[in-house]
């Protein structure tokens, strides 16, 4: 539901996430159409399980009109609290126990696009694009993207993946990618029904 609401978010605020309004303003319709576009395999939303230094990788063609856009969420494991009111105010170290990394990649010039980001030291600012180290939610947006070209959206992580205990883990995280042709998305078939009633 997470990746669901943030993909399908109206704009708000600055462009990209910002401070004051998240990602976006939540629009139920967007989002229950996404679900029946998955159904008609007009978008990806499937629930992916990575497995460390394994990546997930998948072509896609870009269609004519449409931004390319590929959004990542997961439920990370819980982090160790701050205990000293300095860390709370001032430690700016990742709390990220899993920290799963989304790139979309031109297979044409070989050109990397980077997820959305904010800088900690001046949160004000507008968003940037580049590796992002401290969110579990991460989107890669192409306003523009060459219709009909063929990109790889890449899915992969940092470091070893870890469950709530600490050990050695796969993770769950979901995927989805709108604004591609339908004949490059075949995925395995999954109740629409199920989608929606739990929508």
């Amino acid at each position: 539901m997470k990746a669901l609401l943030t993909h399908t978010a109206n704009e708000a605020g600055n462009t990209g996430p910002d401070v004051w309004y998240g990602w976006g303003f939540a629009d139920a319709t967007k989002a229950a159409q996404l679900v029946i576009d998955k159904k008609d395999k007009k978008a990806y939303f499937e629930r992916n399980l990575l497995n460390s230094g394994v990546k997930f990788s998948k072509v896609v063609t870009s269609k004519s009109g449409e931004p390319l856009k590929a959004t990542i969420s997961w439920v990370d494991p819980a982090a160790t609290p701050f205990t000293t009111d300095n860390d709370l105010q001032n430690n700016h170290s990742s709390m990220l126990k899993n920290d799963l990394d989304l790139r979309i990649i031109d297979n044409v010039t070989g050109t990397i696009y980077y997820p959305w980001k904010l800088d900690i030291t001046d949160p004000m600012a507008n968003a940037t694009k580049g590796d992002n180290t401290v969110d579990n939610v991460e989107q890669v947006l192409l306003e523009s993207p060459v219709a009909g070209r063929s990109y790889t959206i890449e899915v992969s992580n940092k470091g070893t993946l870890v469950n709530d205990t600490n050990i050695a883990s796969p993770q769950n995280y979901a995927l989805i990618i709108t604004g591609v042709e339908e004949s490059s998305l075949g995925t395995n078939e999954i109740s629409a029904e199920k989608l929606v009633s739990i929508y």
